[in-house]
């Protein structure tokens, strides 16, 4: 009995590695731009499903799985993929360039932080709906672009979360080996009791 929730446990440190793996790889291939948000949605598709957790499955089919879901959120509408990702991009560089200059880090800096979490957030919202949506269209848009303030427990919860895995990842390096996933993995529990108080899902 001991024995096997210890493989359990094992089995799930190693699931997170290697979506952690798989994750920064799907980034890669879809050069950032257009790899970010596929990548999170794959990765919230498969450790929404509890079976991934069980140690009959083997790595292979996980594997199998998560590019399957990266590529089908290629089906939903192109600009809800890219442009939050452009603008999150644009934003970080900016951030760069404004903390190099005092005169600008003065007025810009926070301003700049809080629009940075706020397409994160966005991010994670759109992810999120693309994995209880079949399609996600330009109808879609205004709802994601006010997600952060219709879901603001959430939002608040993502802000605080991402500041921690941070923290987290500097002090102890290897908990950067499964942070990401580890930080989906809560934030997509904690959207997915919002989302269903509003319809979206279903609550197990």
């Amino acid at each position: 009995m001991v024995w096997n929730r210890l493989m359990e446990w094992l089995h799930i440190a190693v699931l997170f590695i290697l979506l952690n793996i798989l994750w920064i790889f799907g980034c890669i291939i879809g050069l950032g731009i257009f790899g970010l948000i596929p990548s999170t949605v794959a990765t919230m598709d498969v450790i929404k499903d509890r079976m991934y957790f069980k140690t009959d499955y083997s790595y292979f089919e996980i594997t199998k799985q998560f590019f399957k879901s990266f590529s089908l959120a290629f089906k939903h509408h192109k600009l809800i993929l890219v442009v939050p990702t452009v603008l999150l991009i644009v934003f970080i560089l900016e951030w760069f360039l404004i903390r190099g200059v005092d005169i600008l880090r003065a007025g810009f800096m926070i301003p700049t932080t809080l629009i940075i979490f706020y397409l994160l957030i966005m991010i994670l919202n759109s992810s999120y709906l693309m994995t209880v949506e079949k399609k996600i269209d330009l109808s879609y848009f205004k709802f994601i672009v006010l997600s952060p303030l219709v879901f603001l427990k959430s939002s608040l919860i993502i802000v605080l979360s991402l500041i921690t895995f941070f923290i987290l990842s500097i002090s102890y390096p290897l908990i950067s080996l499964f942070s990401i996933v580890l930080f989906i993995f809560t934030i997509h529990r904690v959207l997915k009791i919002d989302y269903a108080k509003k319809g979206w899902g279903v609550l197990d």
